[in-house]
């Protein structure tokens, strides 16, 4: 409710608000495990670190949350033809609407301060 009635008062381009939960202290992380590859590309790294390493950690006994941080998600380049788009009765505009509403804009991230939390987003 307090998030609600503050919500007025809050930046007009966050792309959602904020959301809150009950913390222990004595929960902070017990271990932070750091995942590198000399041989792996990132992106077969995160691949590997989410779903498979994360899944396997969470199944130990004691193990209450695990969190992956820091992955590479695989993104997408697009080289458009407009005498090819012409073809289909499309526009430059067309294509890159199709591409706005089909693609998420979610935050990149989160900087914790003193009594402070900025979220982060790109360009």
């Amino acid at each position: 409710a307090a998030i609600n009635a503050a919500a007025g008062r809050l930046p007009v381009d966050m792309p959602n608000l904020p959301t809150w939960r009950k913390v222990n202290p004595a929960d902070s992380p017990i271990m932070i495990l750091r995942v590198n590859s000399e041989m792996m590309p990132l992106i077969e790294l995160s691949d590997y670190a989410e779903p498979i390493l994360a899944r396997q950690l969470s199944q130990v006994n004691g193990v209450g949350q695990i969190f992956v941080v820091g992955q590479q998600r695989p993104a997408i380049r697009i080289q458009a033809q407009p005498e090819k788009l012409a073809a289909y009765q499309l526009t430059l505009a067309d294509l890159r609407q199709s591409l706005q509403s089909a693609s998420v804009n979610l935050a990149k991230g989160a900087l914790y301060g003193e009594g402070r939390v900025s979220t982060l987003a790109a360009n």
